[in-house]
């Protein structure tokens, strides 16, 4: 499997290929300890969200 990714211009498109660090972020989003982390951290994100609503319900209901 060849690495590739798009460099988008204004109205011109071009192929080229990653350098070795864009190779190893790609690499690091494929870690299952990487995966886990982004995954509670979105989980907790969602949980302040909802604690701040929760909050902002209560205080406006006064």
């Amino acid at each position: 499997m060849g690495w590739f990714c798009v460099v988008l211009e204004p109205n011109v498109p071009h192929l080229k290929s990653p350098s070795e660090e864009e190779r190893s972020q790609f690499d690091l989003l494929e870690d299952p300890a990487i995966i886990g982390a982004l995954d509670e951290e979105t989980e907790f994100n969602a949980l302040v969200e909802e604690e701040a609503a929760l909050l902002e319900s209560l205080l406006t209901e006064r």
